[in-house]
């Protein structure tokens, strides 16, 4: 996004300085812009949930596959119906953050995106904070209508999330 960011701004730079005449739209349609954002979170969140799921799977004890195996199980069914099931809390949890992550989106948003159309919620949130003072009543309605997406995932990813914290104290 960085080489995005900063061909945008150079862009406005030559055209305030006479250098161009029509304005370049890069992200002028809200299709383009659209897709053009979720790359970029996708970008951004690839590596977190690679990781979490890795350090996952480092967790899980040898005993399980060596006990797969005297089962006859080969490793086809290993990874697809022993280890996804275990592996739920971590994508949960890693799916959770990056959501978060991609909701509260202002900065590449309010870099990429010109206009009231393609504005994203907290760019509209912003907006209430004005050179004289904070309107409080609309930002904080505003807020608090920003957090139901975020609410909403977290009652669905909830049951996951929960059963990793007690997954482990159970004493066996």
């Amino acid at each position: 996004t960085s080489s995005l960011v900063g061909s945008e701004m150079c862009i406005r730079d030559r055209k305030s300085a006479g250098l161009i005449e029509k304005d370049i739209v890069w992200f002028g349609t809200a299709t383009l812009a659209l897709i053009t954002i979720v790359i970029a979170n996708v970008w951004r969140g690839t590596p977190f949930f690679g990781i979490s799921i890795l350090a996952k799977l480092q967790t899980i004890p040898d005993d399980y596959y060596e006990a797969a195996k005297i089962d006859g199980c080969d490793q086809f069914y290993l990874v697809t119906r022993l280890i996804p099931p275990m592996l739920k809390p971590s994508f949960a949890a890693s799916s959770l953050f990056i959501f978060i992550g991609a909701w509260n989106e202002y900065i590449t948003t309010s870099v990429m995106v010109n206009g009231n159309n393609l504005k994203n919620i907290q760019m509209a949130i912003y907006d209430y904070i004005g050179f004289f003072g904070q309107e409080w009543g609309p930002l904080c309605a505003a807020a608090t209508v920003a957090i139901i997406p975020i609410l909403l995932v977290f009652t669905f990813l909830g049951k996951q999330l929960v059963s990793g914290l007690t997954a482990g104290a159970v004493k066996g």
